[in-house]
């Protein structure tokens, strides 16, 4: 029914989105006037899920297309 790069692109699609909502959490942690919001547990968390998430899902795009 459906093909491999359907697939792929389905959940590369999914890892840009995951990024991009760790991105924008990032991004609202970098701007918050708490420091205990800005300097808190899970910053971590955030850059891995932003990091892998882009890379990751771009790639898997790029793989779709090529099939």
């Amino acid at each position: 029914m459906f093909g491999v790069s359907f697939v792929l692109y389905v959940v590369g699609i999914g890892l840009v989105l995951l990024g991009g909502a760790s991105g924008i959490a990032l991004f609202v942690r970098a701007v918050a006037r708490n420091e205990n919001l800005a300097q808190g547990p899970g910053m971590t968390t955030l850059w891995g899920l932003f990091l892998i998430g882009l890379i990751a899902g771009l790639m898997l795009i790029a793989a779709s297309a090529k099939q």
